[in-house]
């Protein structure tokens, strides 16, 4: 008999894992998983995407101990052979989302809300019936978590509770479009979805959350007693009324004044600055995209400067048009002007050059779509911002913009990416689509 604890600790450390039944397309998917549920009882085997590929056949599995119970397995045939079942944990599987995909989505994502309490509970959303069969619909793909928040944001704006439990997903973008895209959200459940330290809910600071629940992460077995636990979460929500079911005191303003916990502190490591100024430039594309951009004030000093080239490769430099406007209030308005876009976040590359105690060079380069009248049209963006620590926060000093057309051979690899069917996605583990 298999020892299971012995083949878990086989098994990398992973969110999923993919099993391949050789020849097992011979075989109905109903005989193959029953044959499989007697290994992993008592635990409960749901089979995420499965499907045949060549001769065999694969799935999905979102737990560690289904995954150790099926290493070396067979299944032995009614005339007598023997199927090997091969456990693996692949490189992540990649997007393709089609109008079929977005549908389904959306169907699933309409079916859970609940508009009696105004709530949302997308716990376990991978492993939805109505997506599982054909879709490995992980909320940590950036392209599926922003389209959920899209969905959420049209239909249900006054969304009061989310819960997100057991989800593989992350939680600083998480964050982020639910604080630009759920004003009201009051209650938000994120319970085992791997959080290991408290910088990585720094995002959730500005939210007017009332309940959280973070029980089941491994961030709440760190610290030595219950009373520092919930001091640190105090600090990122001074408003929070209930912990992890626990009634909480409100804290006092003058201590919530002197945690300064919005930047890192002097010294911090440069892993910390930097991820503190990704999640900045994250928050500020997230208001960019959205239809109110007059937020953007609270992000730029009162005598920022601000300058955009659209660059066009055949006209002379001396010949390019360039605009300059100085004060935050300027700037914002001229923001308002442009067309409306939606920057491509999970193509975001961000590149820290200067980093000193009070001042930050960042430079982001990335593609946007742009919404106009007549079409939406894919660019390429630079942008390089000054940012400064301002108070218990801090400000982008100075910007710099640069607008191009995107080559046609980006076109069509980003066409094929985001566009193409399922049906048209390659078959391979590095090219395993969800």
């Amino acid at each position: 008999m298999l020892d299971v604890t012995s083949c878990e600790d086989q098994l990398s450390q992973s969110d999923y894992y993919k099993i391949i039944i050789s020849d097992g397309h011979k075989y109905t998917k109903d005989y193959i998983i029953n044959s499989l549920v007697e290994y992993v009882a008592p635990e409960t085997l749901v089979p995420i995407k499965y499907r045949a590929n060549g001769n065999g056949v694969n799935f999905f599995v979102d737990d560690r101990k289904v995954a150790a119970a099926l290493i070396l397995r067979e299944i032995t045939t009614p005339r007598g052979r023997k199927l090997t079942v091969q456990v693996t944990r692949p490189p992540f599987p990649r997007a393709v989302i089609d109008d079929e995909y977005r549908k389904r989505m959306k169907k699933a994502i309409m079916r859970r809300y609940v508009p009696a309490t105004k709530s949302m509970d997308l716990s376990k959303f991978h492993r939805d019936f109505d997506l599982a069969s054909d879709y490995f619909c992980v909320l940590q793909c950036p392209l599926i978590l922003q389209h959920v928040f899209n969905v959420l944001h049209e239909y249900m704006p006054d969304l009061e509770a989310l819960n997100l439990n057991g989800n593989m997903l992350n939680i600083g973008l998480t964050l982020l479009l639910a604080r630009a895209k759920l004003r009201k959200l009051k209650i938000l459940h994120i319970r085992d979805i791997s959080i290991r330290n408290m910088e990585e809910i720094d995002a959730i600071q500005g939210m007017q959350l009332e309940e959280l629940v973070l029980a089941g992460n491994p961030v709440c077995k760190v610290y030595e007693s219950t009373d520092d636990y919930i001091k640190e979460v105090q600090k990122r929500c001074p408003k929070l009324l209930r912990l992890d079911g626990m009634c909480l005191q409100k804290p006092t303003l003058c201590s919530v004044v002197n945690q300064r916990n919005n930047v890192p502190a002097s010294g911090a490591s440069e892993q910390a600055s930097e991820q503190f100024v990704t999640q900045f430039l994250q928050e500020y594309f997230l208001i960019f995209d959205s239809e109110n951009r007059e937020r953007l004030l609270n992000l730029y000093a009162k005598d920022a400067c601000f300058s955009m080239t659209p660059f066009d490769p055949h006209k002379p430099i001396e010949d390019r048009e360039k605009l300059l406007e100085h004060g935050r209030w300027p700037i914002v308005s001229f923001f308002y002007k442009m067309p409306r876009t939606s920057h491509y976040l999970d193509r975001l590359t961000i590149d820290i050059s200067q980093t000193t105690e009070g001042m930050t060079l960042a430079a982001v380069a990335g593609v946007f779509k742009e919404f106009n009248e007549i079409e939406k049209p894919v660019r390429y963006f630079n942008r390089t911002f000054t940012i400064i620590l301002e108070g218990s926060g801090c400000l982008i000093k100075s910007e710099e913009l640069i607008i191009s057309e995107l080559p046609e051979t980006e076109l069509m690899d980003m066409d094929t990416e985001v566009e193409t069917s399922d049906s048209e996605a390659g078959e391979t583990d590095s090219e395993e689509d969800l």
